[in-house]
């Protein structure tokens, strides 16, 4: 009898005696989203454009990018910023260009292959292939090197057939089957499809009228014919196929015959009607399916059956070519994949590969980005800049060095639309008093976007050889953010990797007054001293919201992070019945959830207290199920944050200590 899944079965229809299995799924269980996901946007010097990529660490991004530039929008520095603070962190790495980035190219031995950085980018100019002999004999050893990655290396490539000179023939009627004669070394057989194209000067059948010299007939298969003299308005001649915009066409597969003479026309460049054309077909241009492997020095024979042609033939040239650019567009079956790396494209020449390093030039990175208009991007298909972002789950998202403030509404946009905490920036060497009205100038006054002041952040580019280099603090933030659980604040966390700020470097440190001004501005900064010692951190912890209530870190952080998790894990309720029952599964659901996020994350409630009372609370109403409305509603008390510690000392001669003092054991 069968086995059904529940809610399939209408059992009060049932009237045939037997069992019927109904598979009731368990209670339904949601996880919380992930917290670590970044987003980048920024320059780099390799790599894809637009597309987002994942980094795991400042190697991966190194491998993937190159190395990071000192220069602005450089996305390298904040991956390099945000490591330093851990590597838990995941990034969503989003490159962007000013749209002239170009891909580094190299000529081998004078138009044997070209061979192409799969990106363009400057990196690329320190890409090279070596060829060398292969561990087979008669063979070829190709080794691709990209910096920081592992040479790609295709060895044993053997000669195949390269190119397939044609000797045209005449009176062709259907296209003949072309085979290449076997392997002399005994390996893969080539193959080749032999095509059609027309041949010497079409005749007029008809020449109807209306025509001017001059006009283009378009025939089928793509045959082109150019008037060349008139009978009045009619067609008396033709110039021959090869005359510069004729086009002599193509018919492709073994036994596909010609079109029946005289053809009509499909199409004209000028207004003439009912002319007719008589055409001779001859071999065309030969495909290489297959360019076989192991010929050795003979030029295999190409043998044609069939066709009804007389005169033509094909002569085959074999080279180690068109295997090199097989091999690393293609890969070597089961001994390795393409090559990730390049791109080769396969040239007329047949000269024998030279044993010699070639070296890829011309790659530039399209790094002057003059505006933001980059990194904001565009929100259409295929989307770019920022918005190539959406749907990728990331909780923090950084524009690398968009001081631009009119960028910042945008940002905040995307952020609650996302469900992304958005770390912004202020020009280098930002002054307070300037900070007071640049959000306001901004237009915004949100929860899901931090700003950083814009007092930047020295660091010590070893990879540039740069002990004081000026970097912006988004880069420390994003990965701060990416390495604390969502109920935690950036506030009085020790940052790695701070050689000093532009502040700390005139020896005067931030008063009073100067905090409490960036704090009434909205505004966060790194420096030190910080509370809990002399090492760089974020004084504020807030985000450019005015309401106290939410311009704290974890406000942020822990609202996306129940959003999104919710959004995502009670999706399959809908469609269900909306029933008494449906709805207290859908309570013990968000309940679950809620007691794992209290209990065992330990991100709401009291942390040190396995029995605390619940954080939350939660209801289910079905008073609008009639309309397909069911409403949830939770209430979640956040953890707060001690942002600021008051101790009361009262001291004095006259002040009494009293203590109780426990009665000794008997």
């Amino acid at each position: 009898m069968p086995i059904v899944q529940a809610g399939s079965l209408n059992i009060a229809a049932l009237n045939v005696p037997g069992v019927y299995v109904q598979v009731v799924p368990p209670q339904v269980v949601i996880n919380g989203v992930p917290t670590n996901v970044g987003g980048l946007v920024g320059s780099a010097s390799w790599g894809p454009v637009n597309a987002p990529t994942v980094v795991g660490s400042y190697a991966s991004y190194a491998a993937q990018f190159g190395n990071m530039v000192p220069r602005k929008y450089d996305a390298g520095t904040h991956v390099w910023n945000a490591y330093q603070q851990g590597g838990n962190l995941v990034t969503q790495m989003v490159r962007v260009t000013d749209g002239t980035d170009t891909a580094a190219t190299a000529s081998v031995q004078s138009g044997c292959m070209t061979l192409t950085s799969k990106y363009t980018g400057s990196l690329g100019n320190q890409q090279q292939m070596i060829l060398t002999n292969g561990a087979a004999a008669n063979s070829i050893r190709a080794s691709l090197f990209t910096p920081g990655v592992l040479p790609e290396v295709f060895d044993s490539i053997t000669k195949g057939v390269h190119a397939v000179t044609a000797t045209p023939g005449t009176g062709f009627t259907s296209v003949p089957a072309a085979s290449v004669a076997a392997s002399d070394g005994g390996g893969i057989n080539a193959q080749i499809n032999a095509t059609l194209a027309v041949q010497g000067t079409p005749t007029v059948g008809a020449g109807g009228n209306g025509y001017a010299v001059g006009d283009k007939i378009t025939l089928p298969n793509g045959v082109v014919v150019q008037v060349a003299t008139l009978s009045g308005s009619a067609v008396a001649t033709l110039q021959p196929i090869t005359n510069t915009g004729s086009n002599a066409g193509s018919i492709s597969g073994a036994g596909t015959a010609v079109p029946t003479n005289p053809v009509a026309q499909v199409s004209t460049t000028g207004v003439g009607t009912g002319a007719t054309i008589n055409l001779v077909w001859g071999l065309g241009p030969a495909v290489v399916v297959n360019p076989g492997t192991l010929y050795t020095t003979t030029n295999p024979a190409v043998t044609l059956t069939g066709g009804g042609g007389t005169g033509g033939s094909y002569q085959a040239t074999i080279s180690s070519w068109p295997n090199i650019v097989n091999a690393i567009n293609l890969g070597q079956g089961g001994q390795r994949g393409p090559s990730a790396n390049f791109v080769a494209t396969l040239g007329t020449a047949t000269t024998a590969p030279a044993l010699a390093t070639t070296s890829l030039s011309g790659g530039t990175d399209g790094a002057a980005i003059a505006t933001s208009a980059p990194l904001i991007g565009s929100d259409t298909l295929p989307r770019k800049g920022m918005y190539a972002l959406r749907g990728l789950g990331c909780s923090v998202v950084d524009l690398a060095d968009c001081d631009d403030i009119t960028t910042f509404a945008n940002q905040v946009a995307f952020g609650l639309f996302e469900g992304a905490y958005m770390i912004g920036v202020t020009p280098l060497g930002d002054t307070l008093s300037n900070a007071t009205t640049e959000l306001t100038t901004a237009g915004i006054d949100s929860y899901a976007m931090k700003v950083m002041f814009g007092d930047w952040v020295y660091i010590n580019d070893t990879i540039n050889s740069q002990p004081s280099r000026l970097t912006s603090p988004q880069g420390f933030m994003l990965g701060l953010l990416g390495n604390l659980a969502p109920n935690q604040s950036t506030l009085n966390k020790q940052l790695q990797g701070v050689v000093g700020t532009q502040k700390s470097a005139t020896g005067v440190q931030y008063t009073n007054a100067d905090m409490q001004t960036l704090a009434l501005a909205r505004m966060d900064v790194i420096a030190s001293p910080s509370p809990g010692g002399s090492y760089f951190a974020a004084q504020i912890g807030h985000n450019t919201s005015s309401n106290a209530a939410i311009h704290g870190d974890n406000y942020t952080r822990m609202t996306n992070y129940l959003a999104a998790t919710l959004a995502k894990g009670l999706g399959i309720y809908v469609g269900t019945l909306g029933t008494p029952g449906q709805a207290r599964r859908l309570k013990s659901t968000i309940d679950d959830f809620f007691s794992n996020v209290q209990y065992t994350a330990k991100l709401i409630g009291d942390p040190d207290n396995p029995g605390a009372q619940p954080a939350w609370s939660s209801s289910v109403s079905l008073a609008a199920i009639a309309t397909g409305i069911e409403q949830a509603t939770v209430q979640v008390q956040y953890q707060g944050i001690a942002e600021v510690l008051v101790v009361s000392v009262i001291g004095g001669q006259t002040v009494t200590i009293q203590r109780s003092v426990a009665p000794s054991a008997s």
